[in-house]
């Protein structure tokens, strides 16, 4: 049946058959009506499975396991130490990353690695600060991430590049006198 008014969404909904219907219009590919795990999630590997899989795996397999959202820290330390800058750069980015970590990061010589540790929101305070005086695509990460004190804004702000007070002016959690400021920039990008 076509279905137009939104009120029949209700009275369409409380029907079984038509409940099977639209999971079958809605997952047409993935329903299986027989399948008691229908939506179990998969099972969690061990610790010790995520150490064997990135031991074992290719770069993008420990990427992989460095970009999800609940690989152990211990796993995340582990990759930090990885021959790969694209395994590093991920774990870099990686928001459960901690803390110690991404302050050896900070130090990489991959240049996407440290600027990706300029950009993580966990990266600690003291480490943003000594990133501000890296190159200007670091700083620029510095500068757009709201954990950044605002001492080293007021510092990042003095920059020559505009486009530095910018990346100031884009970060949600700049102080409002350094917003004030920025908003008499004498350039227009600043200000917009």
């Amino acid at each position: 049946p076509r279905l137009e008014p939104l009120a029949d969404w209700a009275e369409i909904a409380s029907n079984q058959d038509n409940q099977d219907n639209l999971v079958n219009l809605l997952l047409p590919e993935c329903y299986d009506p027989d399948s008691p795990k229908l939506f179990d999630p998969p099972e969690k590997p061990s610790i010790s499975e995520l150490m064997q899989k990135a031991k074992d795996g290719d770069a993008s397999g420990r990427a992989e396991i460095a970009n999800a959202y609940d690989a152990p820290p211990e796993i995340l330390v582990g990759l930090a130490e990885d021959i790969d800058p694209f395994v590093r750069r991920t774990v870099a980015e990686n928001g459960r990353t901690p803390e110690s970590a991404l302050a050896r990061l900070a130090f990489d010589s991959d240049a996407s690695v440290v600027s990706a540790v300029a950009r993580n929101t966990s990266t600690p305070k003291d480490t943003l600060e000594e990133l501000a005086h890296r190159c200007i695509s670091v700083r620029s990460n510095v500068a757009s991430n709201f954990n950044t004190e605002d001492s080293v804004l007021l510092e990042l702000m003095q920059d020559k590049e505009y486009y530095m007070r910018s990346h100031i002016a884009e970060n949600t959690h700049v102080p409002e006198a350094i917003m004030w400021d920025l908003a008499r920039d004498q350039s227009r990008d600043v200000r917009w």
